[in-house]
């Protein structure tokens, strides 16, 4: 078969299914697309996110387990880190600080008043032991919307 678009002479399972254009270039001509239709690349992969959801979790879950989804992790970690020193001093002083008792952790958010684990926020971490102790769900919120 004759790619329409490259004009090579390919063999038949280099083709899709049906289709007149190999698979390097229907693979370019797709890459192409998704880069100029950027609001319906973002709706397409959100819609088969959501779909997929329980799939993709246990996809990944499985793949963390692995040594190589370890290293990964481990990787991003000291990255962060080293992009983040004052932030990383922070957490390490209030984790100290609670752990030695100089510092108790409430049990219930002082926002929402949910009891579970809790976690400190900081507003300035040039100020490292002043915390607003928030649930998970009102801590992603404030940091989101603060940009962080």
């Amino acid at each position: 078969m004759t790619c329409r678009v490259c004009g090579q002479e390919k063999r038949a399972d280099e083709f899709p299914r049906n289709r007149r254009r190999c698979k390097e270039c229907a693979k370019e001509y797709n890459r192409q697309w998704f880069k100029d239709h950027p609001e319906l690349t973002k709706k397409y992969e959100r819609k088969t996110r959501e779909k997929n959801r329980q799939a993709i979790k246990a996809r990944i879950t499985k793949y963390m387990k692995t040594e190589r989804g370890k290293a990964s992790v481990r990787k991003a970690v000291e990255k962060w880190k080293k992009n983040n020193p004052e932030k990383c001093r922070a957490q390490n002083l209030i984790y100290k600080a609670v752990k030695r008792g100089a510092i108790e952790r409430p049990s219930a958010c002082s926002q929402c008043g949910k009891e579970s684990k809790i976690e400190a926020h900081h507003k300035d971490y040039n100020l490292p032991y002043v915390v607003e102790w928030l649930c998970r769900e009102c801590h992603r919120a404030i940091s989101t919307a603060d940009g962080r």
